[in-house]
């Protein structure tokens, strides 16, 4: 097996864990802007309460998103 064909297969159990990973930043994400623009969900919140737990929740998401493909990456290139 050459290099550029191991570099994409991956094992399945690696493959599964970046998946999860990214659906819970995705649930954090939808959950963010739930809450940026759902104003039902908590009534007693200011517009700037809102804002900063969103943003926060939304921040989160894209950070964890971003770390689990950095060290999907790097633990890709370890192995090659």
């Amino acid at each position: 097996m050459n290099e550029q064909q191991h570099h994409w297969q991956k094992s399945p159990q690696k493959r599964f864990l970046l998946l999860l990973k990214n659906a819970i930043a995705l649930a954090y994400v939808v959950i963010g802007c739930m809450i940026l623009f759902w104003t039902a969900i908590f009534p007693a919140m200011t517009k700037w309460q809102r804002v900063l737990f969103g943003a926060a929740f939304v921040v989160y998401g894209i950070f964890r998103s971003y770390r689990n493909w950095v060290q999907y990456k790097s633990v890709d290139e370890e192995e090659i």
